[in-house]
């Protein structure tokens, strides 16, 4: 954002929108999901549309980074899933989304684990990467 009543100009770095943009993709995707499920426990019929909807978008929205981080054999065949026009089964478009949250948390932009226990002593860790006090 441009704050422009400012002399300072105060941006947001165009990697966080995109991260931004990621993330709501894939809580919309989920939220696709959790509607279907719900839908489907109460013995309605849902049509897959709005999920299928949901994937590509955001698989379009990260295809470079999933190709990067996939075996060719399997990006070619997500790839190939997501762009098909037709009606898929609930079960499918649920597994390749799973795919991609696995990707996203490979290259931790969904992973809320990363703090690193580096265990002993701290005076003595220091001391050993040449940290003296």
């Amino acid at each position: 954002m441009v704050d422009f009543s400012n002399e300072v100009t105060v941006s947001t770095p165009a990697i966080d929108v995109m991260r931004i943009q990621i993330l709501e993709a894939r809580a919309n995707l989920m939220s696709a999901i959790e509607s279907y499920r719900g839908h489907k426990a109460e013995g309605r019929n849902m049509p897959t549309s709005t999920m299928q909807r949901r994937l590509w978008r955001l698989f379009e929205e990260i295809e470079q980074t999933l190709e990067r981080h996939m075996e060719a054999e399997d990006f070619k065949k997500l790839s190939t899933f997501v762009r098909a026009l037709e009606d898929k089964k609930a079960e499918d478009v649920i597994h390749n989304a799973s795919v991609i949250f696995r990707v996203l948390d490979k290259v931790q932009l969904t992973r809320i684990d990363v703090k690193q226990s580096l265990g002993g002593n701290i005076v003595n860790r220091n001391k050993s990467q040449g940290w003296h006090s």
